[in-house]
């Protein structure tokens, strides 16, 4: 049974996405793995640290939902930062 929240997946895509007018770029994404949705996505020269950050900037971060019962989290959801 999927469960949105409980795996985010996170790599960087190296592409020629603009073709022959512009630079190399890597897509960083964060994708939840149950649904599929796109959690954020940002566009970078490099694949590095940094850009991972700032994702998880525009897109939020995992952060894990207590369960009252339980001093464990039960899953993790990606939340936005405002």
């Amino acid at each position: 049974m999927p469960q949105a929240g409980l795996l985010i997946q996170m790599d960087g895509s190296h592409h020629p996405w603009l073709e022959d007018r512009g630079p190399w770029l890597v897509l960083l994404a964060a994708i939840d793995d149950a649904t599929g949705r796109v959690l954020g996505a940002v566009f970078r020269l490099q694949e590095d640290t940094h850009g991972y950050f700032l994702l998880l900037r525009r897109g939020g971060r995992p952060q894990p939902e207590h369960d009252a019962s339980s001093s464990r989290p039960r899953r993790m959801t990606f939340s936005l930062i405002r």
